[in-house]
């Protein structure tokens, strides 16, 4: 069990992103087909694959903290390198500050959506399950910061009293 939890921790935004983006190809290439093959379009296809994609983005924040790939201004760290990692730890600040910041209202959205469903053009699908994807990757965007934090601290922690065993 334990395996499978460390299994979806490490791997959750990459699954997401692949069932999503395999979802989007597959939508976008039957509403293609349907529209100049069978003459025939579907509205729904599109609809399907952009709400898809808007999840993939969504997602894909948690997997650009993880993986160290969100956008910054490294100008300073370019020119004057002893500072990239008080710098980075300075982005990470900003970017949780702003994630934690948007949490409330990325809630109050979508609480709005949920008490008062409004359905999609075509699919006729409710909103909020759209609309979820922006809380959802904004959640797992900032736990991902608190995470890599947490795991540096812990890491270090253990390197000193493993330091501290090795010296008595």
């Amino acid at each position: 069990m334990k395996k499978v939890l460390f299994w979806f921790d490490e791997h959750i935004e990459e699954l997401i992103g692949a069932i999503m983006l395999g979802a989007v190809t597959v939508l976008i290439a039957v509403g293609v087909f349907c529209r100049y093959v069978m003459k025939s379009s579907l509205a729904w296809s599109d609809e399907l694959a952009r709400y898809c994609f808007i999840w993939t983005v969504f997602v894909g924040m948690g997997l650009a903290v993880k993986n160290n790939g969100n956008m910054k201004i490294d100008i300073l760290e370019i020119a004057v390198p002893r500072l990239k990692p008080v710098l980075t730890v300075i982005q990470d600040l900003v970017y949780l500050a702003f994630l934690l910041y948007m949490i409330r209202p990325c809630y109050e959205v979508l609480a709005k959506f949920i008490s008062n469903p409004q359905p999609s053009p075509a699919l006729q699908m409710p909103m909020q399950y759209v609309y979820a994807s922006f809380f959802v990757g904004v959640l797992l965007a900032a736990f991902r910061i608190i995470q890599k934090y947490y795991r540096s601290v812990r890491a270090r922690l253990a390197a000193g009293r493993q330091s501290k065993e090795g010296t008595l």
